[in-house]
């Protein structure tokens, strides 16, 4: 088979993946505010005749050590953060971070390192606890954006990130499309209650602690101040390092702290007296969201026409602020779809076209080579006909989209394919007997 040649119209330049490195020199650079004892006399006695500050935060002084380096291409503000950050300016500092060019080479340096030392203005880099972190990295980048640095460190580590309100958490792949259900779900359970305790459940701050904190402690902490919480479900047990929460809504901060054990939170109100419960969390879990924000809202309302044939398990109100509800792992692809479609600063690539040339290969050889190259989970339903499967397909591709490859592979193999966001899924057509 012919390989398939890509072409984008992103313009970033490529990454490079450095192998093995016999002397495991890494290189940091300095920090200010953490100058090493015998430093601190020689700053006194230099101090005229270093560079202006401006110039030192914006080509940053590297030495030789035994930690990763991630180099900044762009000045940060020192400026103190406020705990909240529900103003567009907070939204706007997390947007240019993700943005911000990076240069990094981390050099058989474990996970665990990377995060613990990771430090960007309105970003927190949070590692769910089922993701082992004390695997070894071994990468070199040279002048990307923060989030392809990010997208690239998941990749090699074979785990899923997704990018939420200042946040952004490295988790299991196969649950990086359950928590934005999640998070969507919390919210509007949070939304549904009473004025004044949903307004407590949807507050914004900024939460850490120290070593050693548990889960449950973190949480009574988290909620004591809520009037009325009659019954607190317990998470398991667990031990973690340091860390912190960026100011999201405490609802969505406890979904969080649960997300790591399977589990999503459940608010009830009875007799004016509230409940906080856990659930496990399941692919065929039920959640129902609310389809919040606007330029979402015009991809989701796009869908209408076909939405009951693309989504079959899912059900949608399209009205004023549409809600869907259905099992976790299609209302996850569906929100992936609708990120994909919506041109935003973390998203933004240029259309990829493709070029092929296919003499008679057979219509599933071709839908599983295609899901390789682009990166894509494939499911063929259980009553797909194998002789359509079987069909040789012929196809002469220049610059074809994705939409006009599926399409003609569709139409030869007499099959129903649907390319979303994470997946292909085939099935038979509709109008077939």
């Amino acid at each position: 088979m012919s390989l398939v040649k890509i072409n984008t119209a992103t313009t970033n330049r490529p990454a490079k993946v450095r192998g093995s490195n016999p002397s495991r020199k890494v290189y940091q650079p300095v920090v200010f505010g953490q100058i090493s004892r015998w430093t601190k006399g020689v700053v006194l006695l230099v101090l005229l005749g270093l560079p202006p500050l401006e110039t030192m935060l914006t080509n940053p002084v590297l030495y030789a050590a035994n930690r990763p380096l991630v180099r900044n291409h762009f000045r940060f503000q020192r400026t103190a953060y406020p705990s909240r950050l529900s103003t567009a300016d907070d939204k706007d500092t997390w947007l240019k971070s993700l943005q911000a060019t990076l240069s990094v080479q981390w050099q058989q340096i474990d996970l665990q390192q990377i995060v613990a030392q990771s430090s960007w203005p309105g970003v927190t880099l949070w590692c769910d606890r089922r993701v082992d972190t004390s695997q070894l990295v071994d990468l070199e980048i040279q002048a990307q954006p923060l989030h392809e640095v990010v997208r690239k460190l998941a990749e090699q580590c074979r785990i899923g990130v997704v990018f939420h309100d200042g946040i952004i958490a490295l988790l299991p792949k196969d649950q990086s499309d359950a928590l934005p259900v999640v998070l969507a779900d919390a919210r509007r359970q949070a939304a549904e209650l009473p004025t004044g305790q949903g307004q407590i459940w949807l507050a914004r701050e900024t939460r850490s602690w120290p070593r050693l904190a548990q889960p449950n402690e973190l949480l009574g902490q988290w909620v004591e101040r809520i009037p009325n919480l009659e019954t607190i479900d317990k998470l398991p047990h667990d031990v973690w390092d340091a860390g912190k929460i960026p100011a999201l809504p405490l609802i969505e901060q406890v979904a969080i702290l649960a997300f790591g054990f399977g589990l999503r939170p459940v608010l009830t109100v009875t007799d004016a007296k509230s409940s906080l419960r856990f659930e496990p969390l399941r692919a065929d879990t039920i959640c129902q969201i609310s389809i919040e924000d606007t330029a979402l809202r015009t991809e989701f309302r796009k869908m209408r026409t076909d939405f009951t044939q693309r989504y079959p398990t899912l059900s949608a109100n399209f009205e004023n602020v549409p809600q869907v509800s259905g099992p976790v792992s299609e209302l996850g692809v569906l929100l992936a779809t609708l990120q994909a479609k919506r041109a935003s600063p973390e998203t933004t690539k240029g259309e990829s076209r493709y070029t092929i040339k296919l003499e008679g290969q057979p219509a599933e050889t071709v839908i599983r080579f295609l899901a390789q190259q682009i990166k894509r989970d494939v499911t063929f339903e259980t009553d797909v006909p194998k002789e359509n499967l079987s069909k040789p397909i012929k196809l002469d591709a220049d610059q074809w989209t994705l939409e006009e490859l599926f399409r003609q592979i569709g139409q030869q193999s007499e099959l129903d394919i649907q390319v979303d966001a994470t997946r292909i899924l085939v099935r038979s057509r509709s109008d077939q007997p």
